[in-house]
C-alpha cells in the first residue's frame, strides 16, 4: 500500500498545482502501517444528490460546467510529471483489454455475442475504436471522472456556492482527448441531449474531435458494462441498475460514429430483450 499511498500524495500534489480542488490531505503515514488521513466531505457525491432529488436541473447543470473546468485545468498539467506517477497509459492496448473483460464478464454469460457473424462486426467495431482513439496525442486525465466520484465542499463566504471537488484520482495518467468529458456527461447521469450538447458546444465545431468524443463515449460505456457486471459477480449489485443506461448511450456512439452506423440497427434488435 506504500506504492498506492505515494502516488495518491504525488497525484495530489500534481492536481493542486493547477487548481482541481481535493479534499485536503490533513496526515498521512508511509510507515507501518500505511495511512492517509483526508478531509471530511460528507457522505454524498454529486451522484447520490441528483439520484435523491437533491439536484434542480439548472443546479446539475451548474456543477457540470464547473466539472468540465476542472477536466481542462487536468490537461494543463506536463505528461512527463503524470507519466512519472506511474500508471500506464489509457493507450490502444489497454482501452482493448478492458473491452475484452467486457465480453468476458458480460457480453458471453448474458449470450449478446452467440451470433458469430455479429460478434465479429461488434469486434471489428471496437478494433476501430480503440485504433481511433489510440491514434490521438493522449492528454492527462483523471481515467474515472464522473459524478459517483465529484463531491460538494460548502464555502465559508455568505451566499456562495458549494465547491465541486475531485476525488479517487490517484489513477491520474495520459489517455485519450476527451475521455474525461465522455465519463462525465454519460456515466451514471441521464441528461437530455440538450443539456449534454450545451457542454460539447466547442467540439461540435471540429468533426474529427467529435468523433474523438464519440469513441470515448462508446469505449467508455460498453467498459463500464462489464465492470459492473462484474462487480456484481463479486457481490456487489448496486450497480446493476446502470447497465441499460451505459449500453443506451453506446447505441448513441454507435449511431455517432461511421464506425458503427451500420452495426447499430442489428445490434439494437438482437439486444432489445435484454
Amino acid at each position: 500500500m506504500a506504492d498506492v499511498a505515494s502516488r495518491f500524495l504525488a497525484a495530489t500534489e500534481l492536481l493542486n498545482s493547477v487548481g482541481v480542488p481535493l479534499p485536503e490531505v490533513e496526515r498521512h503515514s508511509l510507515g507501518e502501517p500505511v495511512w492517509i488521513l483526508l478531509e471530511d466531505l460528507g457522505p454524498q457525491t454529486v451522484f447520490d444528490r441528483w439520484k435523491g432529488g437533491g439536484l434542480s436541473p439548472a443546479a446539475l447543470d451548474r456543477l457540470l460546467t464547473e466539472a468540465v473546468a476542472h477536466i481542462g485545468r487536468i490537461h494543463l498539467l506536463s505528461p512527463d510529471r503524470v507519466r512519472a506517477l506511474g500508471s500506464p497509459p489509457l493507450d490502444r492496448e489497454l482501452l482493448m483489454a478492458e473491452l475484452d473483460l467486457t465480453w468476458e464478464r458480460f457480453l458471453e454469460p448474458r449470450g449478446l455475442v452467440g451470433d458469430r457473424i455479429l460478434a465479429g462486426q461488434l469486434r471489428a467495431f471496437c478494433e476501430a475504436v480503440c485504433d481511433r482513439l489510440g491514434s490521438a496525442a493522449p492528454v492527462p486525465c483523471h481515467r474515472d471522472f464522473m459524478v459517483r466520484n465529484l463531491m460538494l465542499r460548502t464555502s465559508d463566504r455568505d451566499g456562495a456556492e458549494p465547491e465541486v471537488v475531485v476525488i479517487d484520482h490517484q489513477d491520474l495518467r495520459l489517455g485519450p482527448p476527451h475521455y474525461d468529458l465522455a465519463s462525465l456527461l454519460n456515466d451514471s447521469l441521464t441528461l437530455t441531449a440538450g443539456q449534454r450538447r450545451d457542454h460539447l458546444a466547442t467540439l461540435e465545431e471540429d468533426t474529427e474531435e467529435l468523433a474523438l468524443y464519440s469513441a470515448a463515449l462508446a469505449q467508455r460505456m460498453l467498459k463500464i458494462a462489464g465492470t459492473f457486471a462484474h462487480f456484481a459477480a463479486l457481490g456487489n449489485e448496486r450497480h446493476l441498475p446502470l447497465i441499460p443506461r451505459a449500453l443506451r448511450r453506446f447505441f448513441d456512439a454507435l449511431d455517432a460514429l461511421p464506425e458503427g452506423r451500420e452495426l447499430a440497427p442489428r445490434l439494437r434488435r438482437e439486444w432489445a430483450a435484454f
